[in-house]
């Protein structure tokens, strides 16, 4: 069979938004060849009655496709991106660096993830406690979310339980600054954290003096704020710049 012109039923099937279709797109989400189309049409299925189960699904096949193909591909990541399933960020994890031409789209999806959480109940970044420690446990609310999993994706999670860094947009998106990928991918990582906390510069300068994060990551914000400084013409940042001196601890960031 002509595997473009299946590809482009596929894309039909998900652009009209009716029961009909989800059958065919959910049997298609493992499909080596049309997985991709089928992701992005069954997302735009989603209502309110119907996303939890949606979501569940795209991220169950997800998990089997990132082990059975080595890898997801850009519909995948971006329909993670717009589940509102717990697993979505662990999966997006294991993505990120996996493949170099795929991590901005990576990044958008993580991004989009700490946004909505950012709107509804995520904790922003305590700089008072060590990185990656919960809130909750120094008092806070904690909130419960109830995970949606198939019998597979158990028997996953019991082999490897996720810990908080694995859920946490945040922290994977700093995480990634501490590598090597280009500086376009890493300001779009620095300008997500920064649109989850809006205005955004205030704390993009308080992760730049935090001296627990590393140095590559501290030095990662400080490339992108310099860069909006200098695109904008903002003369109020050196004053903020010659203030983060003070809280630099490291050569490489002071420098």
């Amino acid at each position: 069979p002509d595997v473009e012109m299946q590809k482009r039923a596929m894309t039909e099937v998900g652009k009209i938004k009716s029961p009909r279709g989800i059958p065919v797109l959910t049997e298609n989400l493992t499909n080596r060849f049309l997985r991709g189309e089928a992701a992005a049409g069954l997302m735009n299925q989603r209502t309110e009655a119907n996303k939890a189960q949606i979501d569940a699904a795209i991220v169950g096949a997800s998990a089997s496709n990132a082990r059975e193909f080595s890898g997801l591909t850009r519909e995948e990541i971006r329909a993670l991106g717009e589940t509102e399933h717990p697993d979505a960020v662990r999966l997006l994890k294991q993505q990120i660096g996996r493949d170099p031409n795929k991590d901005e789209a990576t990044v958008e999806s993580l991004g989009k993830i700490l946004k909505r959480k950012s709107q509804s109940y995520y904790h922003p970044f305590d700089f008072t406690l060590p990185l990656g420690q919960d809130p909750a446990a120094a008092g806070g609310a904690k909130l419960n979310v109830e995970t949606i999993m198939s019998s597979g994706e158990q028997e996953q999670a019991a082999e490897a339980a996720p810990t908080e860094a694995d859920n946490d947009p945040e922290l994977v998106l700093l995480n990634f600054l501490g590598g090597d990928s280009p500086a376009d991918v890493k300001d779009r990582a620095v300008q997500s954290i920064a649109e989850a906390h809006p205005p955004g510069i205030g704390y993009l300068l308080g992760l730049a003096g935090k001296r627990s994060l590393s140095p590559k990551v501290r030095i990662a914000i400080i490339d992108y704020l310099t860069r909006v400084a200098v695109n904008t013409q903002d003369k109020s940042m050196i004053n903020r710049f010659l203030a983060l001196r003070g809280r630099a601890g490291n050569a490489q960031v002071l420098a």
